[in-house]
Formats: structure tokens, sequence, C-alpha cells
């Protein structure tokens, strides 16, 4: 048994001077030494924007202002105008051809209406106006016109030459048309009002 003792007296820890200490109630802390360090932003260089973007603003209030106070000295320095001046007016114009041009601008007619009494007769006068022989036809619009015998209902006429037909109304009051035509693809009507 003492042999049991003197080995339990050997496994004690040996004793110190001070007492023992109590178990935390919150467990203590524990900090780093040196905190981590953040890396510090590098200032970044300004974009080409940014850098102009005061001068531009600047600029475009400036262009404003100037033409505002052009604008409104425009209007209180006006020159004064004379009130018996005038103005010249200047018109550009330019002549277009017509698409669709005259009926007969070479198969000149003249008179362009005919009044002709029951049995009497009245005349009417072909003309080429134009620069080359005109070929002329015409037709009676019914049977109360004719013409005289000695008036043709066709000819050639050269440049300028003219013509002058005799109409010879019957005994049917009425309009009625002369019908001409000619080699230049033109024609015209003339309108023969017959009384009795």
């Amino acid at each position: 048994m003492a042999e049991s003792g003197s080995g339990d007296e050997a496994r004690e820890p040996p004793a110190s001077d001070q007492p023992p200490m109590p178990p935390p109630i919150f467990p203590a802390p524990t900090y780093p030494l040196f905190p981590p360090i953040s890396p510090i932003p590098l200032a970044q260089e300004p974009s080409a924007l940014e850098r102009w973007r005061v001068p531009l603003i600047v600029a475009l209030v400036a262009v404003f202002v100037i033409f505002g106070v052009l604008d409104i000295s425009s209007v209180f320095l006006r020159p004064a105008q004379n009130a018996g001046a005038t103005r010249p007016l200047i018109v550009n114009a330019q002549i277009v051809n017509d698409p669709t041009p005259a009926a007969h601008p070479d198969l000149g007619l003249a008179p362009g209406a005919l009044a002709v009494t029951c049995g009497k007769t009245s005349r009417i006068t072909i003309t080429n106006q134009s620069a080359r022989p005109l070929q002329w036809t015409v037709t009676t619009g019914g049977d109360a016109l004719t013409f005289s015998a000695n008036t043709p209902r066709s000819s050639l006429l050269a440049p300028g030459q003219s013509i002058t037909l005799t109409v010879m109304a019957f005994s049917q009051p009425g309009a009625y048309l002369l019908h001409f035509t000619d080699d230049h693809g033109e024609s015209a009507d003339v309108t023969v009002q017959v009384s009795c």
C-alpha cells in the first residue's frame, strides 16, 4: 500500500505559489498585432470628355450669347427705308416646254367661228404658219354646209401660203362644224352657226 501511496505522490503536479484561475465567462477576443492593409486606389486619369467638358460648355454659352446679341442688334439697328423707295425684286423663272402643244400651231384658221345666213356664203382663210409644206383637209359635219365649186376640200400649202374657202349654208338652222386636219398631225374645228 505504501508503494501505491508513494506512486500517487509522484503523479501529482507540483504545487505553485499562485491560486488557480477560474474559467472565463466570455472567451477573450484575439486581435492580430497588425490589421490587414487594404490597397489604396490609385487616382485614375480623367477621360477626354471630362477634361473638355467645362471648356465646351463655356464655348456653347458664348456662341449663344453672341448670336443672341447679333439678332437683337439687327432688329434695333436696321437701316430705315425711304417710303418712296422701291426694293428690287429678283425672280428666277424657267421656261419649260408644254408637253401638250397647241392643237394647231402650224394650221392657221381665221376667223375661229363663222355665222352664215341660209342661202348665203361666208369665208374662212387657211394659212400655213410653219416653215415646211402643209397638206390640209376639211370635212363638213352634216348636209347643211357645203363649199363653192371653186373651193378645194384639200390642198398643199407652201410655208406662209394662204387659201380662202367659201362656205355655203342651206335652209337648216343650227350649229355645225368644219373639221380640219393636216399632215403635221394637227386637227382643228371651226363652228359654223347657220341662221335662217
